[in-house]
């Protein structure tokens, strides 16, 4: 809350956020989570300091006013994805001791869990006075939900806790010189919420729509002159398909969540100019890494070097330092993120190499990585090689077991033409790759399965 205080005594009357043609300005979303918070304290549920409550919205404005409004009060926030099964969102409250759910779709009341709908908080009668705050509240943000059992990754959004990636962004992005930012990422991902609380800091106007769409995102990017885009690789690839009008002001799209490929890079840079960014991170460690378009013009893979206010090194299988150009696991040393990873260093889980000059170069992930007759094989060549096919939109790899070499990888691919048969693509194959990254199979899908955030839920391919 001490940051929305921050941003209404500096910004005022300038627009904060925008959705669903509501423009509020940093006072107006002031007074509303002040009201919002009194409503909460005077419903029958009574939410108060110190308890939990699992935030289940989407990106509009109800999400900005009851994030601030449970945080005023001294609530714990639990930012929960809203395409969560009843039965899934649950077992989570239950587990994690949450007092309320509040939500904007249909969840029904259970025994220890109440749900709350945004329509019946804004009907509520607020209290007179405003609830009291007993301590410093803290938002949670649920890790590995699509691989595995979700866990809860706590955070202080206060300002000195994101002080090293807001100077980063300012400098790195240019931040100061963008008024309007679209954030087209789910805001309950740690990615979209930092972005979010970034702008808020530094008094930019967020523009949000509850669902991505392509055509809508461009015709925003027309109408409100946006200069800053916040995006996942999968939806920088659904822009580029649309219709770009001749005058578009973006100044700099950040993109976040997966890994860039080469052809979308250069699709991107001949529609918007050389403004395509990598932002690098995990929810347990924060921002980490910012790739400018000059280090991706060199190499896709690239994370750039590490921003101010963190250190990261590169970790070989015995636990020393790797030697430059080894691949090895990253660890991180973080004053913004969890508390684990500012007392000791984080791996990541991410596989990476560093290069002479200090900057960083993904190899994917730790859990994805592969022995093939001994050799280590890394299922992001084999992606980011058959990317360069021109016939190819979209693709995955994962390892599968065999029998005589123990892993090897299987493509998923998401061609752009029928046409294209799995002879044709091996044998184009054969003059690019490596005979280890060579699949064991092929197999075509029309559409690859997606989560929200934008990464191919390759659990879903392996299954």
């Amino acid at each position: 809350m001490a940051l929305l205080e921050f941003a209404k005594r500096t910004y005022r009357h300038a627009p904060m956020v925008r959705s669903d043609g509501v423009v509020w300005s940093f006072e107006d979303l002031h007074e509303k989570v002040l009201i919002t918070a009194r409503k909460l304290s005077n419903h029958e549920v009574d939410i108060k300091s110190g308890d939990r409550v699992a935030l289940v919205v989407t990106n509009n404005t109800s999400f900005t006013t009851l994030l601030f409004a449970c945080t005023s009060i001294g609530a714990d926030v639990f930012l929960m994805n809203p395409s969560l099964s009843t039965k899934q969102l649950h077992a989570f409250c239950t587990e994690n001791n949450i007092k309320a759910i509040i939500h904007d779709s249909t969840y029904s009341f259970t025994d220890n869990v109440a749900a709350l709908t945004v329509q019946e908080i804004e009907q509520t009668k607020a209290a007179k006075k405003r609830p009291g705050r007993a301590r410093v509240n803290r938002v949670i943000i649920p890790s590995g939900g699509s691989t595995g059992k979700a866990k809860a990754i706590a955070h202080k959004p206060s300002l000195t806790n994101y002080l090293a990636p807001f100077r980063a962004c300012i400098t790195t992005l240019n931040m100061k010189h963008h008024q309007h930012a679209y954030i087209a990422t789910p805001m309950y991902h740690g990615y979209g919420f930092a972005v979010f609380l970034l702008c808020v800091a530094a008094g930019k106007e967020v523009i949000v729509d509850e669902r991505f769409n392509a055509n809508l995102v461009m015709k925003r990017m027309t109408d409100h002159n946006v200069h800053l885009l916040i995006v996942t690789p999968t939806m920088l690839h659904d822009l580029v398909q649309v219709k770009s009008p001749k005058k578009l002001t973006i100044q700099c799209i950040a993109s976040g969540g997966a890994p860039l490929n080469e052809p979308l890079i250069q699709r991107a840079t001949e529609l918007f100019g050389p403004v395509v960014h990598n932002l690098f991170g995990t929810t347990e460690t924060g921002l980490n890494f910012i790739a400018t378009p000059n280090d991706l013009r060199q190499d896709p893979r690239a994370l750039g070097k590490p921003i101010k206010g963190m250190k990261a090194r590169v970790v070989d299988t015995r636990g020393k330092v790797a030697n430059s150009q080894e691949t090895g696991s990253l660890q991180i040393l973080t004053k913004s993120g969890m508390e684990k990873a500012k007392q000791s260093w984080y791996s990541t889980g991410d596989l990476v190499v560093k290069d002479e000059k200090g900057r960083y170069y993904s190899r994917g992930r730790e859990d994805e990585q592969i022995l093939s007759g001994g050799i280590s094989v890394y299922p992001i060549e084999l992606e980011q090689l058959l990317h360069e096919h021109e016939q190819v939109e979209r693709v995955a790899v994962v390892g599968i077991p065999d029998e005589r070499f123990g892993e090897r990888l299987h493509a998923f691919v998401e061609p752009k033409v029928s046409a294209l048969t799995e002879e044709e693509l091996r044998r184009w194959l054969k003059e690019q790759a490596r005979r280890e990254l060579m699949p064991k199979k092929i197999t075509f899908r029309s559409q690859l399965p997606y989560e929200q955030t934008g990464k191919v839920n390759k659990k879903n391919l392996r299954d």
